[in-house]
């Protein structure tokens, strides 16, 4: 187990990629600290991680566009375990809309959701990090922030802030032999592809299904990505398999990028 002893934030573990996550890092041995706004779908990842690992397991209900509140959620984990050697940041929303139909409250919202979140995440990981001497942080960016999407263009704009919040980062923390590294999802069915899909068929008459087939056929494999896929990627960088890798954005996506 590459994890064994260590302790794991992660954020927006309610579901998805959050709960595969956290189901993946406890396996590979990591006690968990979940964060999400759900307490419902949070309290539902925490009973099946200690049902299948065994493994220690807390929770916060965490609204993570306030500061003093992420502040607050990482002392905890502290408090609570005494470390903390991984943090995932996983929160993200989409909003589709033509570009004349963004309001300045729909970018206000993705942006905090979708950047500030992870920068401050990132900070107060880092002021116990720094602390320790070694850490590991994965952000979770996306392929909007590689392939050009214009229906989502404030997504995209985030996603794309948060590679290069990685890579200044990884600069930043290296001294303290930290590792921040970035992972890019393609489309893989979770509730923001729910969302998705009701923001396409409200502007563009376009469903769900119809969706991802315009987005699979675009891709080698021609397959959706499933959450289990992503958690696979961010065990092996938070694991010291990956102790010579930070700055990278890792594409997790079939291949969807290839010519972008």
């Amino acid at each position: 187990m590459r994890l064994q002893g260590r302790v794991s934030l992660i954020t927006g573990a309610g579901g998805g990629i959050g709960r595969a996550t956290a189901l993946r890092l406890a396996e590979e041995g990591s006690d968990l600290a979940l964060a999400d706004i759900n307490s419902a779908l949070m309290a539902e990842t925490a009973a099946l991680v200690r049902h299948k690992t065994g493994r220690r397991v807390t929770e916060a209900v965490v609204d993570v566009t306030q500061v003093p509140r992420v502040g607050a959620m990482v002392e905890r984990v502290v408090a609570d375990f005494g470390q903390l050697d991984v943090l995932v940041n996983n929160v993200g929303v989409q909003h589709i809309a033509p570009l004349l139909e963004v309001t300045e409250a729909d970018y206000d919202r993705i942006l905090a959701l979708n950047l500030k979140s992870v920068f401050f995440g990132v900070q107060a990981a880092a002021r116990v990090m720094m602390k320790q001497h070694a850490g590991k942080i994965v952000n979770l960016s996306s392929t909007a922030a590689r392939v050009p999407v214009p229906n989502c263009m404030a997504y995209g704009a985030a996603k794309m802030g948060v590679i290069s919040l990685t890579q200044s980062a990884a600069i930043a923390l290296a001294p303290y032999n930290i590792n921040v590294n970035a992972v890019c999802p393609g489309f893989v069915p979770t509730l923001m592809a729910d969302d998705i899909g009701r923001g396409y068929m409200k502007h563009f008459g376009i469903s769900k299904e119809q969706r991802i087939e315009q987005q699979i056929q675009g891709a080698p494999f021609k397959r959706l990505q499933q959450p289990e896929d992503i958690a696979a990627a961010i065990a092996f960088l938070a694991s010291d398999d990956a102790r010579e890798i930070t700055g990278v954005t890792l594409n997790v996506n079939g291949g969807m990028s290839i010519n972008a």
